[in-house]
């Protein structure tokens, strides 16, 4: 399994990333957004590196939708997925977060968009109309959509299985790049209908927090559930 920060070289993605330091963002972002915030900061050159990667081994060779998962809830996934997702997006790319972390959802605070509007568990809880998702979404910056986890919860779970692949799978048709947030490992109900629905799966370990055992366990249920590691991002940061 690839680390995919570990080669921290400058790739194209990361090129044109820079080049658009001065790239205007919403000011009701948090400082959480080190690509968009602190372009120059050694935490955006991990995470724009952890995106042109990302770009280079599968975005260029046809590869869509992506999913990150952590081992547990203090790893920075949801930093990670958010930062991903900006810098596709910063880069010209068509892209999509979907906060499918529904029991703790914190995507829509990070990008200052409203977590009251209808989202995700609503999408999922009118039975996952594939023509009409589109409206669950929201624009965070230019070239990113946002479909925040809404407020469901009860009535989403029940679909998530069934109805998150065809989502998916109709972002990919209008978007360059998709990219879920989802809950920790931990948490099997709420990730592996997301494992199974996107093309790749990404890892998300934090050093000295994670546990080696869990992360080599979750590889194995991942292939069980039909998923694909695509690779892994460890931070030390």
């Amino acid at each position: 399994m690839q680390e995919l920060a570990k080669n921290r070289s400058a790739g194209a993605l990361s090129q044109t990333t820079a080049k658009r330091a001065g790239w205007s963002y919403p000011t009701h972002v948090t400082s959480e957004l080190a690509v968009m915030v602190s372009p120059g900061s050694a935490a955006a050159e991990r995470l724009v590196s952890v995106a042109s990667q990302l770009q280079h081994m599968h975005v260029d060779l046809g590869t869509r939708s992506f999913c990150f998962i952590g081992d547990n809830r203090k790893v920075g996934t949801t930093v990670v997925a958010a930062n991903v997702a900006a810098a596709f997006a910063m880069s010209g790319q068509r892209t999509i977060l979907v906060e499918a972390n529904l029991r703790s959802p914190r995507v829509a605070a990070m990008f200052g968009i409203d977590s009251s509007k209808p989202g995700l568990s609503e999408w999922m809880a009118g039975l996952g109309d594939v023509q009409s998702w589109a409206g669950y979404m929201q624009p965070a910056c230019p070239n990113l959509m946002v479909m925040a986890a809404g407020n469901a919860l009860k009535e989403g779970e029940a679909y998530l299985a069934t109805e998150l692949r065809g989502l998916i799978l109709e972002m990919s048709r209008m978007f360059d790049v998709v990219i879920c947030d989802c809950a920790p490992m931990s948490d099997v109900s709420g990730t592996l209908a997301v494992v199974a629905a996107v093309e790749r799966t990404i890892m998300v370990a934090r050093a000295n927090k994670s546990r080696l055992n869990a992360l080599i366990a979750f590889q194995e249920v991942v292939k069980n559930c039909g998923g694909v590691i695509g690779g892994s991002v460890l931070l030390d940061f």
